[in-house]
C-alpha cells in the first residue's frame, strides 16, 4: 500500500475525531435532529442521496479503474491525472 493511502485514511481518522466532537459542542447535532423532528421527509431525501452516492462510487470504481489505478492517480506526485494508455 502507498503511503498517500495510508495518509489518506489517517487524515480521515483524525479529521472525523475532531469533527463528531465538535458537532456535539456547538449543538448543530441537536438542531439537526430538532430540524429532522420538523420535516420529516429530508430523511428520505438524506438516505436517497447517500444511496445514490453510494451506488455511483460503485459504478466508477468497478468499471473504469481499479482501485490500484485510483491510488496510482491520487498520490501522482507530478500531480497529473491521466492514466497512460497501458493502464486503461
Amino acid at each position: 500500500m502507498q503511503l498517500c493511502v495510508i495518509f489518506r485514511h489517517v487524515k480521515a481518522l483524525v479529521l472525523s475525531s475532531v469533527f463528531i466532537p465538535a458537532l456535539v459542542t456547538s449543538g448543530e447535532v441537536f438542531q439537526f435532529v430538532a430540524f429532522c423532528q420538523r420535516y420529516p421527509s429530508v430523511l428520505l431525501h438524506i438516505m436517497s442521496f447517500s444511496l445514490a452516492s453510494a451506488i455511483g462510487q460503485v459504478g466508477f470504481h468497478s468499471t473504469k479503474f481499479s482501485s490500484s489505478q485510483v491510488d496510482e492517480v491520487l498520490c501522482d506526485d507530478r500531480n497529473n491525472a491521466t492514466l497512460r494508455d497501458d493502464q486503461i
